[in-house]
C-alpha cells in the first residue's frame, strides 16, 4: 500500500521529467518561500515578549551578536 507521501514523490520525478529545463525555477522559489516564511516567524516570536530568550534557548545561541543577527 502506497502511501501519500509516495504518491507526492512520484507525481514530483514525473514532472521532473516532463520539464527538464524550467523545474528549477519552480523549486528554487519553494525553498525561497519557505525560508522567508522561517525568517518572518522568527522575528515575529522575536519581538513578543521574551522571544529572543526562547530562541536563543531553543537553538542554544549564547552569543548575543548571532542571536540578534537571526532575529532582525
Amino acid at each position: 500500500m502506497k502511501t501519500a507521501h509516495a504518491d507526492q514523490i512520484e507525481e514530483w520525478v514525473t514532472f521532473i521529467k516532463k520539464n527538464p529545463t524550467t523545474w528549477r525555477v519552480q523549486h528554487t522559489r519553494f525553498l525561497q518561500s519557505q525560508l522567508e516564511m522561517a525568517k518572518d516567524t522568527l522575528n515575529r516570536i522575536a519581538k513578543s515578549p521574551g522571544g529572543k530568550v526562547k530562541i536563543a534557548a531553543v537553538r542554544k545561541i549564547t552569543n548575543k551578536k548571532l542571536l540578534d543577527m537571526i532575529c532582525r
